[in-house]
């Protein structure tokens, strides 16, 4: 393949019970529940927006919410009801913050679930569940995703916010339209025309010419734990499915997919 290019409960422990609560909700099992596990809560008093639109802590430290991320194809009426969202939330504290990341990212931003203390949906449940961002279970902590991917599948169904337009869905039949969204984190379904293995890593192919289609990548590492989530990679072949990521250029557009929560099967 081409290098690829990028472009511009009673099961917790009381430490756990609030980041099970903000994660999972009140219909989650405790199975679940019981699995979810986030570090050291960090309580903060007041958080007002930046400049750059994120969030910033009396500290000086600044945070982003952890498992939502912008939807692609998302128009100015959505992302103006996105930062209102935010804005309603950081109104009432104090907060309550599950660092998910050890250090900050490369603009300074350090990740976490971001709730309320008086309990509550954390701040990137509440977005997703209006579609007013995409789901990102991946960045959290494993089987820490569960209430997002279920919250987004529900705006979906509902065509909330982002949802009910046209573009906030890729069509892997529609290379060209994906390699719009490069260097972006986008949505994309379609059926997989055939599997391949290298060295390195396996291959869903969407097309007959993997030098010009939509084609998933997935390293041996991470190929390890999708499949010890029950799903056979080389299996998909013929199937419908929904993955999420970063869009990449390697002729085609291109996703790598990282973990078992990227990938869903839709039929």
């Amino acid at each position: 393949m081409h290098r690829m290019r990028m472009r511009p409960s009673n099961a917790c422990s009381r430490g756990l019970v609030l980041a099970v609560t903000l994660l999972c909700g009140s219909e989650a099992s405790e199975a679940q529940m019981s699995a979810c596990r986030l570090g050291a809560a960090v309580g903060v008093a007041d958080l007002k927006i930046n400049p750059d639109g994120d969030l910033a802590s009396p500290d000086g430290r600044t945070w982003i919410a952890a498992g939502a991320i912008a939807v692609a194809g998302g128009d100015v009426d959505v992302e103006r009801r996105r930062v209102d969202a935010v804005k309603r939330f950081t109104e009432v504290g104090p907060f309550v913050i599950y660092p998910v990341a050890g250090r900050p990212d490369r603009w300074g931003r350090l990740s976490g679930v971001i709730g309320r203390a008086d309990q509550g949906d954390d701040l990137a449940l509440a977005l997703v569940r209006e579609g007013l961002a995409s789901a990102n279970p991946a960045e959290l902590p494993a089987r820490c995703g569960a209430a997002l991917a279920a919250a987004e599948a529900l705006a979906r169904r509902g065509a909330k916010g982002a949802w009910a337009q046209a573009q906030a869905f890729f069509n892997a039949a529609e290379p060209a339209a994906i390699l719009q969204q490069v260097g972006r984190f986008a949505v994309v379904e379609g059926r997989v025309v055939s599997t391949s293995e290298r060295k390195a890593r396996a291959y869903l192919n969407f097309g007959e010419n993997w030098s010009e289609d939509f084609t998933v990548t997935i390293s041996k590492r991470s190929l390890n734990r999708i499949e010890a989530s029950g799903m056979r990679w080389s299996s998909l072949k013929g199937l419908r499915v929904r993955v999420r990521g970063v869009v990449a250029e390697s002729g085609g557009p291109v996703i790598e997919i990282n973990a078992p929560e990227d990938i869903e099967r839709i039929e």
